[in-house]
């Protein structure tokens, strides 16, 4: 079974579905997975699922579209999911058809598509320290303890990243504002801790000698308290900035 399938597995356990894989529907054709969720005697879900992972383009060919569909509207794909349903439940079930994609719209009639990035997402955050055997798991494991969960590695890895081909233009921006503009990182940024790197920020920014910057300050940064603080600060230093300049202007 190729690496995603294997998350997807692992993903649909955690669904509480127990999963039938690689079912051959005959003629070279094969249905991905079955997944199937009892409660005791009940049947609550049946699920056809689809896997398709492309890291060559976010797009889809129409051919590439007509051959996913096909993984569902087959007239023996339709008879195979049929009979192996019937052959674990014991009787007729209408799967949900289930396309699990790393292209994000993918326009079949009747099937549902779920972003592989999510489940990806959502198994990395259930893995735990053990020992996985599976080879996909233990990979994604390693990334989530030896890269994601530290911030010097990331950063070199994402420095890394910066002159190869596939990564398009703009990356860096992209992974700063991703994180900069999450919740958790706003919540962090407003701690006494974090006051040093924000002033290193604005001082190397484009805002530090613009007019901009006065205007946010006065009308969106500061509150009315700070502001006139502020204002007795800047005034005495902009009275003795001036004072300068004018004993300057004598010798000119």
């Amino acid at each position: 079974m190729n690496p995603e399938k294997e998350i997807v597995n692992v993903w649909l356990n955690k669904q509480g579905f127990f999963t039938i894989n690689n079912i051959n529907a005959g003629r070279n054709r094969i249905i991905d997975i079955i997944a199937i969720k009892q409660t005791r005697r009940k049947i609550d879900e049946v699920w056809h699922v689809e896997v398709h992972a492309s890291l060559v383009s976010p797009q889809l060919s129409e051919r590439e579209r007509s051959d996913l569909a096909q993984k569902f509207e087959n007239p023996q794909i339709i008879s195979a999911v049929k009979k192996t349903i019937r052959e674990f439940i014991g009787e007729e079930a209408e799967p949900r058809k289930v396309l699990i994609s790393t292209v994000e719209s993918i326009p079949i009639p009747n099937v549902e598509v779920i972003r592989f990035d999510d489940v990806i997402v959502d198994v990395l955050s259930t893995l735990d320290r053990q020992n996985y055997r599976d080879d996909a798991l233990r990979t994604l494991q390693l990334m989530k303890y030896l890269v994601l969960r530290k911030p010097a590695v990331l950063k070199s890895v994402i420095g890394k990243l910066k002159g190869e081909s596939e990564v398009r233009r703009g990356y860096r921006r992209e992974v700063i504002t991703e994180l900069l503009s999450s919740e958790q990182a706003k919540s962090e940024l407003r701690n006494k801790s974090s006051e040093s790197l924000l002033v290193e920020i604005l001082e190397g920014s484009s805002l530090a000698s613009s007019e901009k910057f006065a205007k946010l300050l006065a009308t969106k940064i500061l509150s009315k308290r700070a502001r006139t603080a502020f204002l007795k600060e800047l005034i005495p230093q902009a009275v003795e900035e001036e004072k300068k300049e004018q004993s300057l202007d004598r010798f000119i």
